[in-house]
């Protein structure tokens, strides 16, 4: 189950909303989680706690089923992660990597790997920890 955390700012004012969002006026449901005006503010932020960006997708290669992922933190075989972009979203548990068709079993930050991914990702989808 996710975790999530609701902040709600009320009766800061306009100001007090805009120096924290860079919102000003009328704003859309889209753009806040809620309506507000410049006289009565109000403001609902949902931030995921439970996942952190741990890379992207560089590259996708069909015929074996191997996304190039573009690391910005450590992964290691046996971990889950979750790849979402615009028309991708799923959660997979890490079996098969390697770096220069070398089987390893953990990489660092900084790292170019080949992941086995059970669907189809896109570039520049974004890989987070599960």
């Amino acid at each position: 189950m996710k975790r999530y955390l609701k902040l709600i700012f009320l009766g800061l004012g306009a100001q007090g909303v805009e120096s924290l969002t860079g919102i000003s006026g009328q704003t859309s449901e889209r753009e806040t989680g809620e309506c507000f005006s410049r006289d009565k503010a109000r403001l609902a932020l949902r931030i995921d706690l439970s996942s952190e960006q741990i890379g992207r997708v560089s590259a996708y290669y069909s015929k074996i089923g191997v996304a190039a992922i573009e690391l910005t933190a450590t992964l290691s075989i046996g971990e889950n992660i979750k790849v979402k972009g615009a028309t991708t979203d799923f959660v997979t548990e890490i079996t098969s990597m390697q770096i220069d068709r070398v089987a390893i079993e953990s990489a660092d930050a900084g790292a170019d790997v080949g992941v086995q991914v059970p669907s189809k990702v896109r570039k520049n989808d974004a890989v987070f920890r599960a």
